[in-house]
C-alpha cells in the first residue's frame, strides 16, 4: 500500500516546477561533463555543427514555415467563409434544409480548427526543438569559455 502511495507522490512531484528544474540541472551537468571531456578539436566541431544547425533552422522557420503557416491559415479562412456563403445561400433557397446547413457549418468549423491546430502544434514543436538546440549551443559556448579561462 505504501509502495503505491510513494509511486503516486513521485508521479505528482514529477510535474512540479522544482522537480523539473532538478531534472534540467542534472541533464545540464551530464551534458557539461560530456562536453568537457571532449578534445578541443571535437568541441570546436560540435560548436560549428550545432551553430550551423541552429542558424539553418532559424532561417527555415522565418522564411518557410511561418510563410506557409500564414498561407494555410489564410487559405483555410477564405475557404471557410466561401463555404459559409454557399451554405447560407443553400439554406435561403430551401428553408427545410436548415439542419443540414447547420451540420455543414459545424463540419466546416471542425475541419478548419483541426487543420489550423495542427499547423500551430507543428510550429510549437519546431520552436521547442530550436530552443533545445540553442540551449546545447550555449552549453558548448560555456565549456569553450571555461576551457579558455583555465588555460590562462
Amino acid at each position: 500500500m505504501s509502495d503505491i502511495k510513494e509511486k503516486i507522490i513521485k508521479g505528482l512531484k514529477y510535474f512540479s516546477y522544482k522537480e523539473r528544474r532538478n531534472r534540467e540541472y542534472e541533464n545540464f551537468k551530464k551534458e557539461m561533463e560530456n562536453l568537457e571531456n571532449l578534445p578541443s578539436s571535437s568541441l570546436k566541431a560540435e560548436y560549428i555543427l550545432t551553430k550551423s544547425k541552429y542558424d539553418f533552422k532559424k532561417l527555415k522557420l522565418t522564411l518557410i514555415y511561418i510563410s506557409v503557416a500564414l498561407a494555410i491559415v489564410v487559405g483555410i479562412l477564405s475557404k471557410l467563409f466561401y463555404v459559409f456563403e454557399k451554405i447560407a445561400h443553400f439554406v435561403s433557397l430551401n428553408s427545410e434544409n436548415i439542419e443540414a446547413g447547420k451540420a455543414f457549418i459545424i463540419l466546416s468549423l471542425v475541419i478548419s480548427i483541426l487543420i489550423i491546430a495542427s499547423v500551430v502544434i507543428f510550429l510549437i514543436y519546431y520552436i521547442k526543438d530550436m530552443q533545445l538546440l540553442y540551449k546545447h549551443l550555449l552549453t558548448i559556448e560555456e565549456v569553450i569559455k571555461s576551457k579558455n579561462e583555465s588555460r590562462e
